[in-house]
């Protein structure tokens, strides 16, 4: 490099850091004064608040002992000790998320972050591009497509199977279900969202299978320097941001980068072949193919030109379909196999019940949502351990939040709202709100998939949670609902169905720890990969 590049680079990164530490300090300082009287923990470090309590491994511990110790709203600081809240209240989540999310968006760290990684997607964008991108991929995922896309979550469930019917074939075998069910997503997600192979079932998987695979960890290692995103993504044009972010001295941002690459290139790929097969005619007037993707080409071929998707919008999607259905889904049907594995009794049941509903072909869509204890196993898991326990918003305006009950001060005195300033980070406490015992009973901690098979407490169907998914707020509410669960659900429950009547999954030998992250991951230690050794035997 020469001595000119070196000091470009060194002024465009070293300038903006102290501009930012400068406004945190200030901004810091004002908060601090604002929430005095909202009761939180100390700081851990004037530098990082209590950012690593409340995103480490093991954060889970700390969310819900100040919960406990201060309340369903909590003051928290973040970066330099920036005050921050922490949401409990139910009146006050929905608030959030659903009736004032014009006031509550995404941050700008979670905007840039999703940019940079997917480009303009439902992720990363905000206000009337959001809506006009979510207005044209809603009706893709109706239960009329899902119904069509069920015999590809079959196919692929089948070639899972038939791979672990091999590997135990002379008897019980340890095996890492979390790997084979990670493979199993992107697979699924390859062929059911794009008409794409990505052979991630194989030993021999294709480079963009490794990159999804590898970037939450290398992701979670990074969370630390997420605060200085919004900077980097403002110091000027594309060229410049990659050639500061390359000279920085992060090799994970390195590896990050590199693999965004193979994302981006592998996605342009798709979108140029589906166009190349599928021409505009064809799209318009055939049924042609029935994957997602080519769904929401023809729907954005037939809508008018104002709310046309761009290419690069296009392309944005199919990474962010990637990472919500591949990760979530994998991680969450983990942790069903481990809860069922330490339930012999539940998965028992489950396989009675999915042995007398197997046929001589495969159940439909309809057939295998009716199914009830099935049903009652994936709720009450996606109740208790939501694969995502913590949702962030920042304030775009000076705001009240309301909450459903009063909490104590600090100063002694009570109230039933909060005068919220314009940029606050605010988190929403989804997984105490899932278990909260004022709805859910004094076992709403407990993992009981029977209370499913029953009409649930009116405490909980009054409650106007605004979740979009059986009272709950697992896929959140409101205009940011995660729009493919019921994609997610699908794909959950055809694995359950062939899994479960033909293999009995028993606890590995090795403690299983659920370590805190972007998803919450099954391992062996909060420092190891994400991994969940079970012992698989064929029936």
């Amino acid at each position: 490099m020469t001595a000119a590049a070196f000091l470009q680079a060194t002024t465009v990164a070293v300038v903006p850091s102290f501009l930012v530490i400068f406004g945190l300090l200030l901004r810091r300082n004002l908060r601090r004064r604002h929430f005095s009287v909202i009761p939180g923990p100390a700081l851990a470090s004037f530098f990082t608040g209590n950012i690593l309590q409340f995103y480490g491994p093991d954060a889970a511990k700390f969310h819900q002992e100040i919960v406990q110790k201060y309340g369903s709203v909590v003051r928290l600081g973040g970066l330099l000790g920036e005050s921050q809240l922490f949401i409990s209240d139910e009146q006050g989540v929905r608030d959030i998320l659903v009736k004032e999310d014009d006031i509550y968006e995404e941050t700008s760290v979670f905007l840039i972050i999703n940019r940079l990684i997917h480009g303009p997607s439902l992720l990363s964008t905000i206000g009337g591009i959001h809506s006009r991108q979510r207005r044209l991929m809603n009706p893709v995922f109706s239960t009329g497509n899902l119904r069509h896309l069920t015999p590809v979550f079959h196919k692929v469930t089948g070639e899972l199977l038939s791979s672990l019917l091999l590997a135990v074939e002379h008897g019980p075998r340890e095996i890492d279900i979390h790997d084979r069910l990670g493979r199993l997503s992107l697979q699924a997600i390859g062929e059911a969202g794009f008409g794409y192979n990505f052979n991630a079932l194989s030993n021999d998987s294709s480079p963009y299978a490794k990159a999804v695979k590898e970037f939450f960890p290398l992701f979670t290692k990074m969370q630390i320097y997420l605060p200085l995103l919004p900077w980097l993504a403002d110091i000027g044009p594309p060229w410049l941001r990659r050639f500061v972010a390359e000279k920085l001295p992060l090799p994970d941002l390195h590896d990050l980068l590199e693999m965004t690459d193979i994302m981006s290139s592998t996605s342009k790929r798709i979108l140029d072949t589906r166009l190349a097969i599928l021409d505009e005619k064809k799209i318009r007037d055939s049924e042609g193919a029935k994957d997602i993707f080519t769904i929401l080409l023809k729907a954005n071929i037939n809508t008018q030109s104002k709310d046309h998707l761009s290419d690069e919008e296009l392309m944005a999607q199919i990474n962010m379909l990637v990472f919500a259905a591949m990760d979530t889904t994998s991680t969450a049907l983990s942790r069903i196999l481990y809860l069922l594995s330490t339930h012999t009794d539940a998965q028992e049941t489950l396989r009675k019940e999915l042995v007398e509903a197997r046929g001589e072909s495969d159940p439909g869509y309809e057939d295998i949502m009716a199914l009830p204890f099935l049903d009652a196993i994936c709720k009450e898991t996606m109740r208790l351990y939501p694969p995502v326990t913590i949702l962030t918003r920042t304030t775009r305006e000076d705001t009240v939040l309301r909450l459903g009950k009063m909490i104590r001060l600090a100063d002694g005195n009570s109230t039933d709202q909060i005068q919220i300033p314009r940029g606050t980070d605010v988190h929403v406490n989804l997984e105490r709100v899932n278990t909260n015992p004022d709805l859910w009973g004094e076992d709403g901690h407990e993992w009981k998939p029977e209370r499913w098979l029953s009409p649930l407490p009116t405490s909980v169907t009054g409650a106007r949670i605004g979740g979009v998914y059986s009272h709950l707020l697992t896929f959140s509410g409101g205009r940011r609902a995660c729009i493919g669960f019921k994609l997610a659900e699908l794909e959950m429950k055809v694995v359950l169905f062939h899994l479960i009547p033909v293999l009995r999954f028993s606890p590995g030998s090795r403690e299983i720890l659920w370590r805190y992250g972007p998803l919450t991951t099954p391992s062996v230690a909060f420092d190891a990969k994400a991994q969940l050794p079970s012992v698989v035997e064929k029936i």
